[in-house]
């Protein structure tokens, strides 16, 4: 691929740069979404009667580079789990996640509880989540219109945490459907990287997020099930949808082709073996900031969770001691 130029490529590092306010990037986005919902709406957690495991690796536009050289590309690790617990009558889920894109890093630590009621057919789950994030910059390798910019003239690595919230509502019906509305970044909390006149001063953006899914038996004995679902997620400024057909079949296999607005589309196939789902996906490149598309690896691991046993009924005879 030919490289971008730097007024181009460092899209996002321009942008840190051109103002005395800067605001967050939209949240990393992923194929397998419907795997990750919890991460953006607390109200999912203790949804499902299982302790579940996932982990996310997303390399997007995997050959863009700057034109030095520099590998600039987004990159996405997320590990996330989250269990039911009778005792705090919901669930509790902790998703680490470090979100990379050109020189900049994001690592995040978010512990979400969701206070779980049976509504109807199914269980409203009422959640919050806290939200631990630190930001750093590798300023050495930005460079702008501007090579006067007292900003660019500190070639150090500058760092910052933040701290947010996040509350959501997620409504879930069994093997039908379910349903969510949920925002992080509640407080957009501010903090400023770097110090004197090469500070930035950086502002988290709060994003929200609805979303929801269907499954529909397409057979009577039920070994394909249509799963159609949508994720929108907007921080009021951008929005983006993604659009998905999802299937199961025979319990064994699962895919789906998503349709993204102002994005680009993107198929995912996976199987399912015993209590495990590894799934790939990848997303088609529409544009030219990678000619060798983007690619999603996810692997969940679901255990059961041991239901609590009803006493045995006993009684004393009196004719026995």
């Amino acid at each position: 691929m030919k490289p971008i130029k730097g007024v181009q490529l460092i899209f996002s590092m321009i942008m840190l740069l051109s103002g005395p306010v800067v605001f967050g990037q939209q949240e990393p986005q992923f194929t397998h979404y419907m795997f990750n919902t919890t991460s953006v709406n607390p109200g999912a957690a203790g949804s499902l009667p299982d302790f579940t495991a996932t982990a996310l690796v997303r390399q997007q536009w995997i050959d863009l580079k700057d034109e030095n050289g520099n590998k600039v590309a987004p990159e996405t690790y997320l590990i996330s789990v989250e269990t039911p617990v009778k005792l705090l009558k919901g669930g509790l889920g902790l998703t680490v996640m470090q979100d990379k894109i050109g020189f900049e890093k994001n690592f995040s630590l978010r512990l979400s509880y969701g206070y779980q009621i049976s509504l109807g057919e199914g269980q409203l789950g009422i959640g919050i989540q806290g939200i631990v994030m630190n930001k750093t910059i590798d300023l050495s390798m930005l460079y702008g219109v501007d090579p006067t910019d007292p900003r660019l003239a500190d070639k150090n690595t500058e760092s910052s945490f933040f701290t947010d919230i996040g509350a959501g509502l997620y409504y879930r019906v069994p093997n039908k459907w379910y349903a969510g509305l949920s925002s992080i970044n509640v407080l957009e909390n501010t903090k400023s990287l770097g110090n004197g006149v090469q500070s930035l001063e950086y502002k988290l953006k709060r994003s929200y997020f609805a979303t929801a899914g269907y499954e529909l038996a397409v057979t009577t004995e039920k070994n394909l099930i249509l799963i159609p679902s949508f994720l929108v997620k907007t921080d009021v400024a951008g929005m983006q949808c993604d659009l998905t057909g999802g299937f199961r079949y025979n319990n064994k296999f699962f895919g789906g082709i998503t349709y993204r607005l102002k994005g680009e589309p993107a198929a995912m196939l996976g199987v399912i073996l015993n209590n495990f789902q590894i799934g790939y996906g990848y997303d088609v490149p529409t544009d030219k900031l990678g000619n060798l598309g983007s690619h999603e690896i996810m692997v969940r691991y679901n255990l059961r969770m041991p239901e609590k046993r009803k006493p045995r009924m006993s009684y004393r005879n009196t004719r026995f001691l």
